[in-house]
């Protein structure tokens, strides 16, 4: 086990074989994002912990990913409530939350960013600012500290959009969003970007939609995607990218599409939270129920932007422990 997390794990399981892997985690801040993995398919007894109130102010339609490099969570912008867009960007190191820069990207909201372990940069693209869809690029350093601004053509300005690390193809995916100026609109293009450019990689696959997650699934290689919404309503079908297309897998139960999606570090499965409080495990063959439980005890969850509930309380930032 990662000696990071190790204080945050237990594992409950019934024989010596299957005690081997059982490892979950997860912050919230004014929203939850799961980082999960249980090998054993058991369904474990699972509980909240409140960590800090203190760190960012509150806010929604931020963006948050794992720095595994440097073992760090990065938080950047996000929506006050009251029309303030944030251009701060926060750390997490498991204790405490560290705010590490104020300049970089414009202040915005419902951007994406994906984290590139071959080349060690949290990468960002777009999202919506005060003058309207966004079409500009940043990577953030984190052992300096910094951003810089890596190009500002390639995809067109969008939103509600979502991204993935392809860690075999050493490439940034990004799949539709929004890319309408003055509302909303779908969009079904794939794009890579690969450090240097931004390339279109296939304009078929998954119908053109937003709001949707995407997750890399290491052990078998793949990007998924799941849900989102298009013009005939939410959505809840289930693609693989496998560098070179799309391919159809499964539908889940429940349709989503406001949720949140992260990969799994530990044991390379793809989870996802909905915001009824069911957390699904995607094994490749299908969607899992794992467990549903009622989530941020002290704050109530309402959808709100891209799954980011717990909205209108207090600023927490929460573990959740398997």
């Amino acid at each position: 086990m990662n000696p990071r997390v190790s204080n945050f794990f237990s594992t409950r399981s019934s024989s010596t074989e299957n005690r081997r892997a059982s490892d979950l985690a997860a912050i919230c801040i004014a929203s939850v994002l799961l980082i999960a993995s249980d090998s054993t398919g058991n369904q474990q007894s699972v509980d909240w912990q409140p960590v800090t109130s203190a760190g960012p102010p509150s806010r929604n339609a931020h963006a948050m990913v794992y720095d595994s490099e440097r073992g760090r969570t990065i938080l950047f912008g996000g929506d006050e409530g009251n029309g303030t867009l944030f251009s701060d960007t926060w750390e997490w190191n498991g204790q405490t939350w560290t705010q590490r820069s104020a300049t970089g990207p414009a202040g915005r909201n419902m951007h994406a960013m994906a984290f590139d372990l071959q080349r060690n940069k949290t990468v960002l693209f777009a999202g919506q600012s005060a003058n309207g869809k966004l079409t500009d690029t940043w990577e953030f350093t984190g052992n300096l500290g910094t951003w810089s601004l890596r190009a500002t053509n390639g995809p067109s300005a969008r939103a509600y959009h979502a991204m993935a690390y392809d860690e075999a193809r050493h490439q940034t995916v990004l799949f539709g969003g929004s890319d309408s100026p003055g509302g909303i609109n779908y969009n079904g293009e794939t794009w890579l970007w690969d450090g240097t450019s931004w390339s279109l990689a296939s304009a078929t696959g998954p119908s053109p939609r937003l709001l949707h997650a995407m997750a890399y699934d290491t052990a078998r290689q793949r990007v998924v995607l799941f849900g989102g919404s298009d013009a005939s309503g939410k959505l809840a079908d289930t693609w693989e990218w496998n560098g070179q297309s799309w391919t159809h897998r499964s539908n889940c139960p429940e349709r989503e599409s406001l949720h949140g999606f992260r990969r799994c570090e530990l044991t390379n499965r793809a989870f996802r939270r909905s915001r009824d409080t069911v957390l699904w495990r995607h094994l490749g063959l299908g969607w899992y129920k794992l467990v549903k439980l009622r989530l941020c005890r002290s704050l109530e969850p309402r959808p709100h932007y891209n799954g980011l509930g717990c909205v209108g309380g207090p600023t927490h930032t929460i573990r959740w422990v398997l």
